[in-house]
């Protein structure tokens, strides 16, 4: 009976869901028993009366008016507006940049194009909290006083307490005029798809120009200009160095990765549609915007959803300079309440909420503008394209000419190299900052006031930079354990030696470093992990996340495509949670209530909790990426193994789990990249690694708070690691391709 049951095939698959639902079911339960049992013993009580609280703590800046005698839930709301607002500024502003960047890489001049490259490349291989500290340290350090500020034009005043610029009072009226004035717009434009542009122009401009009219007649609009009186300034409105870093270094961030995005989706569409176009008699900036631009949406706007995703999440990591959005907020609120639960709670529904709500829409955009040609934005384009066929005929240009001439004319080569040579004339001040004027050895720290970089800093904090607090009589076993990890690395250059044993290798060499760490043995004095810190701990940090989260991704990958619904939607159920909430609030999730989720009595250190979050991350995001490669793999390799009677698991093991690995492994080096980078974030919850080793060494009061030599220390190291994994993709992907591996 029972071995004809494990024969039946539909009776296993049942067994198997049972068996996976009971233990979830479990495991919640076990969960919630120690968490009510922990919560017991420490007396803490769980509710949400505290939001009618009175706050009696200070937001310093907001889009809604706030008061400290405001209650918890307002200051929630407070945050919540900043944290929306930054990301819907970043937004736009990374678009339109990110839009410039890539017209100027896909340009046919090779000086800004060159130029452009360097950028995107320096820029999206340092982690973003890195260049958020690095823009703060210059917007609080370098900066003049408010009596000596920067006066560009009249009326805009920069200074080291923030730019200050004229305001513009409209009251609520005018708030309410200008949302529905943007709901009438929105109305309007998609009431008139498929008008021709000058009826849906000539709509809006009324639309507009009513606005105004009503908006200067009925609301009387009021300037404010700033003026110094004193030693500061009053009147307009500031933008404080907080939000101004927060901004810039978000905004540049972003639009390296929108920029690769558009150029990919531009590159995408093929030549043939530009020589249709010049066919057709279409002028090349007809062509541009009619056949081209509305083909690349389609492959656009999916990978450009991620990015506003990751913007809208990137938004928590304003507390890293302190500007008080949603998570600064709920992290003041913990501290003074102890409510941990409920508000990290409110702070992962919200971005949960959030993440849906982008996805909603910019899938919406996607099906019924970019989506369909015949259905779509690209069907009017196409439409208009032929009216104009009843035109006089141009003459087709001899050759395809770079986008740029194409939307601007020929003078744009011309500007553009002139353009390339002004960046150049600007950064000569910084390369003299850094290399001319900068003090490269001294003994006496006052020197380094003289006005350039001060990299006699990092010769004297050197080994707490990389070594953070270990101590300093046993700083040879770090340096062994990172001779260790490149040794490894180097073995693993080879693809031919993949396999079982090079995985047996790299855990017992993993086993090595952190006993070697760790010691307590053959004579090694034991040294606690709250001493470990610097780059053996950034790179340990990498490395177990990704090697504790590939087999788990593997499993939710399967799980996603399995046939039966308990896997599959446990597995849906658990990525996108994950990859729906900013890291920073998994971490905050991993160090304050991970140990209220395990037994009492027992606790996992911080670093071990740090690694807990970094890992389900890692494996979230790892799973969509071999997911990827097993919908590649056709399904006739299942069906030869299935008539050779080779077992399911043994063919998704030794057949479809190797090629769908193989065909992946670019994506999978830049998840690689992705996690080296967010090892940086672990600061924000206390763990000492080199980014938080370089901030605290340039805090030491004998220097004159070299923190942007500091922070650009840390960055060109970074740097070097994640260009050194992106060479290796690339060769790799060359020789993949080249069936080169074995």
């Amino acid at each position: 009976m029972f071995s004809t049951l494990l024969d039946n095939r539909h009776a296993r698959s049942t067994a198997l869901q049972v068996l996976l639902l009971v233990g979830f079911a479990s495991l919640l339960y076990w969960l919630w028993s120690n968490t009510a049992s922990n919560l017991a013993e420490r007396g803490i009580r769980v509710g949400f009366d505290y939001l009618d609280r009175q706050a009696n703590f200070p937001i310093s800046e907001g889009i809604l008016p706030y008061d400290p005698s405001d209650t918890f839930g307002w200051a929630y709301l407070v945050g919540l507006a900043n944290t929306a607002a930054i990301a819907v500024l970043a937004i736009v502003a990374s678009t339109i940049f990110g839009l410039l960047i890539a017209l100027v890489r896909l340009a046919n001049n090779p000086i800004s194009s060159k130029m452009a490259g360097v950028f995107v490349g320096g820029v999206r291989n340092m982690p973003l909290i890195v260049q958020l500290l690095f823009w703060y340290a210059l917007a609080t350090t370098l900066l003049p006083s408010p009596r000596l500020a920067f006066n560009p034009i009249s009326g805009i005043y920069l200074s080291l307490r923030g730019l200050y610029v004229p305001s513009l009072s409209l009251g609520p009226y005018g708030v309410a005029l200008v949302l529905a004035f943007a709901a009438i717009t929105m109305v309007l434009w998609c009431l008139m798809r498929g008008r021709s542009p000058l009826e849906r122009k000539i709509t809006l401009g009324g639309v507009l120009v009513a606005a105004i009219i009503f908006g200067t007649i009925v609301i009387e609009p009021s300037v404010s200009f700033p003026e110094l009186k004193g030693f500061n300034f009053v009147g307009g409105m500031r933008l404080s160095p907080e939000f101004a870093a927060l901004m810039v270094g978000l905004v540049i961030y972003t639009s390296v990765f929108i920029s690769e995005v558009i150029r990919g989706g531009i590159e995408a569409v093929s030549r043939g549609q530009w020589e249709a176009g010049r066919a057709l008699g279409l002028s090349e900036r007809q062509t541009v915007f009619r056949i081209i631009i509305p083909q690349a949406l389609r492959i656009i706007i999916p990978p450009m959803t991620s990015q506003y995703l990751s913007t809208v999440k990137n938004t928590t990591l304003a507390l890293a300079v302190g500007y008080p959005e949603l998570g600064l907020v709920v992290g003041t609120v913990i501290n003074q309440t102890g409510q941990a639960i409920e508000s990290i709670a409110i702070l992962l529904a919200v971005f949960l909420t959030i993440s849906i709500a982008v996805s909603l829409f910019m899938n919406w955009y996607n099906t019924h503008v970019a989506g369909d040609p015949m259905t779509s934005l690209a069907t009017m384009n196409y439409a208009m394209a032929a009216t104009e066929l009843m035109a006089p005929q141009k003459a087709p240009p001899a050759k395809r000419m770079p986008i740029l001439k194409l939307l601007f004319g020929d003078m744009m080569s011309a500007l553009l190299s002139l353009g390339a040579v002004g960046v150049i004339v600007s950064l000569l001040p910084a390369f003299r900052w850094a290399v001319t004027d900068a003090i490269w050895a001294t003994d006496d720290p006052s020197v380094c006031r003289s006005g350039g970089a001060c990299w006699a800093f990092i010769g004297a904090k050197l080994r707490f930079i990389m070594f953070g607090l270990y101590p300093p009589d046993q700083q040879w076993r770090p340096v062994v354990v990172m001779s260790l990890i490149l040794l490894m690395i180097l073995v693993s250059l080879t693809p031919a030696l993949w396999g079982r044993k090079l995985a047996l290798a790299w855990t017992g060499a993993v086993c090595a470093m952190l006993a070697l760490m760790w010691g307590g043995f053959a004579g090694l004095p034991h040294v606690s992990t709250a001493n470990w810190g610097g780059l053996p701990v950034t790179l340990l940090l990498a490395l177990l996340s990704l090697g504790l989260g590939f087999p788990f991704a593997i499993f939710l990958a399967l799980g996603r495509r399995s046939t039966l619904p308990i896997p599959r939607l446990l597995s849906i159920g658990l990525i996108e949670t994950v990859r729906g909430l900013p890291l920073v609030g998994l971490l905050f999730v991993a160090s304050i209530l991970l140990p209220l989720l395990l037994p009492p009595g027992f606790d996992i250190d911080k670093l071990g909790r740090t690694l807990a979050a970094l890992t389900i991350f890692s494996a979230a995001y790892l799973a969509e990426v071999i997911r990827g490669g097993l919908q590649a793999i056709p399904p006739g390799q299942k069906e030869a193994a299935k008539a050779l009677g080779i077992p399911h698991w043994k063919a998704i093991q030794h057949i479809v789990l190797p090629q769908a690995i193989q065909k992946v492994i670019p994506p999978l080096t830049n998840t690689a990249i992705v996690m080296v980078k967010n090892t940086s974030l672990v600061m924000i919850v206390g763990v000492f690694d080199m980014l938080s080793a370089g901030r605290s060494a340039a805090m030491d009061p004998v220097w004159p708070a070299p923190y942007t030599e500091a922070y650009l220390f840390v960055g060109l190291i970074y740097f070097a690691i994640c260009v050194g994994i992106s060479y290796y993709a690339r060769w790799l992907e060359i020789r993949v391709k080249a069936k080169d591996y074995r």
